[in-house]
């Protein structure tokens, strides 16, 4: 069963039957179908329906407005309309079945747009390859994850990646710091985020990741803090932790394998280079001999 938020209430198993793939005929699945829809809670939290004016949708959203929001598909963002993502009753439906309908806690009817920016260092004692993570506030257990949020209406991902790193992990650090940090980062993932404790059949996140690696001398100068009411505290931790949020040990692995690559590349084209130089100087020492 898919992870839940606290606020929530238990999810309904999800029939297996629904999604194995088993050969069913069209009335049995029609009836496991009817079966799973009339037992699933519905929850929107008040946060959501209080704030239905502000970043919430109304309740009566039009199907007009919601056909045309955008999902990540290739690293491009593609109305839903162009989709294969089905509208039940005027609204997107989640393309996983989560045993629970309503928007939960987040405050649009289908995608809900959100940015994670990873930023690694290498311990300078241990050598070990870590992150910035936020430990969260709303997890009955401990939980540490990516510090990464919503997309503002009309902000630009770029924006977004910065401004709630900085919110959530750093919001005392110098702006020119931040501008070493976030000049050239490697974009990691883009599209739906369906392992996080919040999606409902009714609403998802779709994320965009990008990964930040810093030196010793530039991770000394960023000091980190941690965001009241979103984390208990903010620390550098393994990419090789466990206990993580969501998805969110699925990007760091990610992050991982990106800096590995771009190391072996480094490594490969310094033994590249090496190697051109001994041919060239033995190729100059036949040809004076």
């Amino acid at each position: 069963m898919l992870a839940t938020h606290p606020n929530y209430p238990e999810r309904l198993d999800v029939p297996k039957l629904l999604t194995d793939g088993s050969n069913l005929s069209r009335e049995e699945k029609k009836k496991l179908v009817a079966e799973y829809l009339s037992k699933r809670p519905e929850y929107t939290d008040y946060t959501v329906l209080s704030n239905e004016h502000t970043w919430a949708d109304r309740y009566n959203v039009s199907f007009d407005e919601l056909k045309s929001r955008k999902v990540w598909i290739n690293n491009k963002l593609v109305p839903l309309y162009k989709t294969g993502i089905r509208f039940v009753n005027n609204r997107p439906i989640t393309p996983v079945l989560t045993g629970l309908t309503g928007r939960g806690m987040l405050g649009r009817f289908g995608p809900n747009h959100a940015a994670d920016p990873i930023v690694t260092r290498y311990n300078p004692v241990t050598k070990d390859l870590e992150f910035v993570a936020g430990l969260r506030s709303d997890t009955n257990e401990d939980l540490w994850c990516i510090p990464g949020g919503m997309v503002d209406e009309g902000e630009p991902v770029s924006t977004t990646l910065r401004r709630e790193f900085m919110e959530e992990a750093a919001k005392t650090c110098r702006e020119d710091v931040l501008d070493d940090i976030f000049v050239d980062g490697d974009v990691l993932y883009a599209g739906p985020t369906y392992g996080d404790p919040r999606t409902t059949d009714q609403a998802w996140i779709e994320t965009y990741v990008v990964h930040y690696h810093i030196d010793d001398y530039l991770a000394n100068l960023l000091p980190l803090s941690h965001q009241e009411g979103e984390n208990k505290k903010v620390e550098w931790i393994s990419c090789d932790a466990t206990n993580l949020y969501g998805d969110h040990k699925k990007f760091i692995k990610m992050a991982k394998s990106n800096q590995e690559y771009k190391e072996y590349k480094t490594i490969g084209g310094q033994i590249l280079s090496i190697s051109c130089g001994i041919i060239i100087t033995l190729l100059i020492a036949y040809w004076f001999r």
